[in-house]
């Protein structure tokens, strides 16, 4: 909200990637700030899933500046991030004010976008994919400790 826009409704696209800058700015200073590791709930590549899911057959969109944002996110995620863990679906969802719009299937359709945006050769963090009946707070944390523990990230 704090540039006027409203995250429940459609916006055009240069106007998603523009705020989508904006977004990574913010984040990047964040994380550049801490002095030791940190865990997060948002990386760039979320914000990538997210752009690349308003394109639909008939958005106009501006390839090169996709690209160089979607290369950011990828460059971004390198230098910040040694392991990605996806936790898929599965909670309950609950409306909050100011937040987008709940619809299953749209998370379904981010789901997918970060399991390939974790997958694609320019990422070089680990990357942990839950299963989706690892739905409870402690089972999330022992299966992303079980990988930490037997040293699956360098």
């Amino acid at each position: 909200m704090e540039h006027g826009l409203d995250p429940s409704k459609p916006i055009k696209f240069a106007k998603r990637i523009w705020i989508q800058q904006k977004i990574l700015d913010a984040a990047e200073k964040v994380w550049h700030a801490e002095q030791r590791q940190f865990i997060t709930d948002r990386t760039p590549l979320d914000m990538a899933a997210y752009t690349l899911a308003d394109v639909q057959g008939s958005t106009e969109v501006n390839r090169a500046e996709l690209e160089g944002y979607l290369g950011r996110c990828f460059e971004v995620t390198n230098r910040f991030f040694r392991l990605l863990v996806l936790i898929q679906p599965g909670i309950p969802l609950i409306h909050e004010e100011g937040k987008a719009a709940l619809n299953e299937g749209y998370l379904e359709h981010l789901n997918y976008l970060i399991l390939g945006l974790c997958n694609d050769q320019r990422i070089k963090s680990a990357f942990l994919c839950l299963p989706r009946d690892v739905r409870g707070i402690r089972d999330r944390v022992d299966a992303i400790l079980d990988v930490l523990d037997k040293g699956g990230v360098q």
